[in-house]
């Protein structure tokens, strides 16, 4: 789980079929998140800590990690050119660097290009498409790129065409 200093996210632990008992919660570093009865909350301003989930008088846990995350003032992203049925990254830049927040990547025509969540784009059809990019935790820090999606260009060498001089 990220999450910026100051919020706080509720998990739950399930217990396995046939498993019973109190479960109990703890943080392997309380002064960056706490936990209490699941509900956790970065009180840190950086760092990451393991929360752990135990059913008492039993081996039986579970953990979670749970960074803190610097939320983003400036999105800045490199256009891309792709060809048909190819993939490739987006080239983002963010304010702060570092462990930031998680983006959001919507393609304007995915007719045209699909945009993934970690940002690849894949070129669907030629043309040109428009990808939105924001924070997940703040929606208002966003900017676009252009995907320009071209024919796929193929490499052949002078024996494959004289071997096939119907086909090139």
């Amino acid at each position: 789980i990220k999450l910026a200093s100051g919020e706080n996210e509720t998990i739950t632990a399930t217990l396995t079929e046939g498993t019973t008992g109190k479960i109990t919660w703890e943080s392997s570093a309380p002064d960056i998140v706490k936990v209490e009865n699941g509900k956790i909350t970065a009180v840190g301003e950086s760092g990451t800590a393991t929360i752990t989930a135990k059913v008492e008088g039993t081996e039986y846990e579970a953990t979670c990690k749970v960074s803190i995350v610097q939320k983003v003032t400036s999105i800045t992203a490199k256009n891309v050119t792709v060809g048909k049925n190819q993939t490739a990254k987006i080239e983002v830049t963010t304010i702060p660097t570092g462990l930031v927040e998680d983006l959001t990547y919507v393609s304007d025509t995915p007719n045209i290009a699909t945009v993934a969540e970690d940002g690849t784009v894949t070129g669907v059809a030629t043309g040109s498409a428009t990808i939105i990019i924001k924070g997940k935790i703040s929606t208002n820090v966003s900017t676009t790129c252009t995907v320009t999606v071209t024919k796929t260009r193929t490499s052949v060498t002078a024996e494959q065409i004289a071997a096939n001089p119907e086909k090139y």
